[in-house]
């Protein structure tokens, strides 16, 4: 992350990332072996003036709280790190968790420390994201909190799978979903991933062969078309709650968004994608600074503020 209070231009980040993926290191190890390393390594986490920030279990998941002092509705946002299921903790993602917080009517971000691969495979995330939302709604704390999930790239994934998994469960429905370049296509079917790779730092023209070979970990022995680990083949979103979906217009993973949001409307669910442009995956999480950064966060906290 870059620092909170700055502001710098698109072509700045986007010149920043570059240089990144450059780097010696990078490219040995990969931008997500390197994230890593990094985790285990992150500094503490402050939260900002008005923000109290303490760590908990939910149900046997590590998580993060961020909450405003004083709040009076409690209302939750379920946060899932990117990562691709391989790394990131909530160490590097609390920043990301309170800026929710920051953007928003929101009182309370609880941030998921979901089990990553290579020790654990699918579906042991997406079990983590079930149990947690089951031990919130058990606290007497949140039991009259509404409760938006929301996630980027993989994170992205969990939120809607969580959604669709409570559907098939008749259980209670989330109150929204917020998907920031969610990566929900493990059999990569889109155009876009071969139309958007020279445009693409991220997973196109940088991307390592470390790169390539961590994304396939957590899938490693699963069916990639099963409907939770690639939610683009579940062919029914009837039920969902309203969806909100960022993606950058240049992404590899562009199609990813494309599917949720057709597969929504044909199934009846409020569901709207705002486009990028110029920018890479996960771009408003990544580089949270950048001008169009800030926009989009300021449409994340619009529409979580129509929902509260």
């Amino acid at each position: 992350m870059s620092k909170r209070n700055s502001v710098i231009s698109d072509k700045r980040a986007l010149s920043n990332l570059e240089a990144l993926l450059k780097i010696p290191l990078i490219k040995r190890f990969g931008v997500i072996g390197v994230s890593d390393m990094m985790s285990r390594r992150a500094v503490k986490f402050k939260p900002q003036s008005g923000n109290r920030f303490y760590s908990r279990l939910f149900g046997n998941v590590h998580c993060d709280v961020i909450t405003k002092e004083n709040s009076k509705t409690n209302n939750v946002i379920l946060y899932f790190h990117l990562g691709a299921f391989v790394s990131g903790t909530t160490d590097t993602h609390r920043e990301v968790g309170e800026l929710f917080l920051l953007n928003s009517n929101a009182d309370t971000v609880i941030v998921v420390d979901y089990k990553t691969a290579p020790k654990f495979k699918f579906p042991s995330a997406h079990n983590d994201a079930l149990e947690v939302l089951n031990a919130v709604r058990a606290d007497p704390e949140f039991s009259h909190s509404k409760i938006i999930a929301a996630g980027d790239s993989s994170g992205g994934n969990l939120a809607l799978s969580l959604a669709l998994m409570l559907k098939d469960n008749n259980q209670k429905q989330l109150d929204g979903l917020v998907l920031i370049s969610p990566w929900v296509d493990f059999t990569n079917s889109g155009k876009s991933y071969a139309e958007n790779f020279n445009s693409d730092p991220m997973f196109g023209y940088l991307c390592t062969p470390k790169d390539k070979e961590f994304v396939t970990l957590y899938a490693e022995n699963a069916d990639k078309t099963d409907k939770y680990l690639s939610p683009v083949f579940h062919n029914d979103y009837s039920g969902l709650p309203p969806i909100f979906i960022q993606a950058c217009s240049n992404e590899m993973l562009l199609d990813d968004a494309k599917t949720v949001l057709n597969l929504a409307a044909s199934s009846g669910v409020d569901a709207k994608l705002k486009l990028y442009d110029n920018m890479f995956h996960s771009f408003q999480t990544v580089t949270a600074n950048a001008e169009t950064s800030k926009k989009a966060w300021l449409d994340t906290g619009e529409f979580i503020n129509s929902i509260i």
